[in-house]
């Protein structure tokens, strides 16, 4: 079950297993290599041998939804990262802590009907009721295909894009796992201070089932009520433009 094509469009790149219903939303990463794919594997153990512990859509997220760096994508300071699929082509995305920091707080826009991006452009906005922060491009790439963005936070979907760009652009512009896990210390000890808004929200609101910051739980939702707007835009003002006032 292995196809190879130049890929040019979303329908192009969508998982086998997605262009048969079977699974809501699943972009191919393995160049269509089905036999080596670790998804496909597990679909196929669970048509034959199905259980209701096996949830499709879950399946990709076992990683700790912190994690700092992955050294499948390429990484840039403003939680924008890229998964290489065929040549030039990446599917462009944030990071997944990035997503969990904004919630269903947050809508995202593109802000430009071009498809030909040039480095330091502002290319995307992200928004809500605390206000609005654009994120520049970290270099010059053009959109093969724009995936709606609209609703990604809520559908924790994670990509917005498939573009072409040159390699050794993205190689020179993209940052390392050292940065990375600095920045995600950095983001969890700003939390930490202001870690008292957070315990008056569950004094005066009652303790949500689950709910947790970062030390391991599920992630709540109600950032930006924990820590009201003020703080909760310096908090996103550091995650995607690295501003710590």
């Amino acid at each position: 079950m292995a196809e190879k094509n130049s890929y040019k469009n979303f329908e192009d790149v969508k998982c086998l297993w997605m262009k048969c219903g079977l699974v809501e939303y699943k972009l191919c990463d393995k160049d269509f290599n089905c036999e080596e794919c670790s998804f496909d594997s597990a679909v196929k153990m669970n048509l034959k041998n199905p259980s209701e512990n096996f949830i499709y859509e879950k399946f990709f997220h076992k990683a700790p939804m912190f994690e700092s760096f992955n050294p499948q994508y390429y990484h840039f300071d403003n939680c924008i990262v890229l998964k290489n699929f065929i040549g030039n082509n990446y599917y462009i995305g944030f990071e997944p802590y990035a997503l969990k920091m904004l919630g269903v707080n947050c809508k995202t826009k593109f802000i430009n009907q071009s498809d030909e991006i040039q480095k330091g452009q502002e290319f995307i906005e992200i928004y809500g009721g605390w206000g609005h922060l654009e994120l520049q491009a970290p270099m010059d790439f053009s959109y093969i295909e724009k995936i709606d963005c609209d609703n990604i936070m809520d559908s924790d979907k994670r990509w917005f894009g498939i573009i072409e760009c040159r390699k050794d652009d993205v190689e020179s512009f993209s940052v390392k796992r050292d940065f990375c896990e600095e920045k995600l210390s950095s983001l969890k000890a700003i939390m930490s201070a202001n870690s008292l808004s957070y315990s008056d929200y569950f004094s005066a609101k009652g303790n949500p089932a689950g709910g947790t910051m970062l030390d391991g739980g599920n992630f709540t939702d109600n950032l930006l009520y924990i820590f009201g707007a003020k703080v909760y835009k310096r908090i996103l003002n550091f995650t995607f433009l690295n501003q710590k006032r």
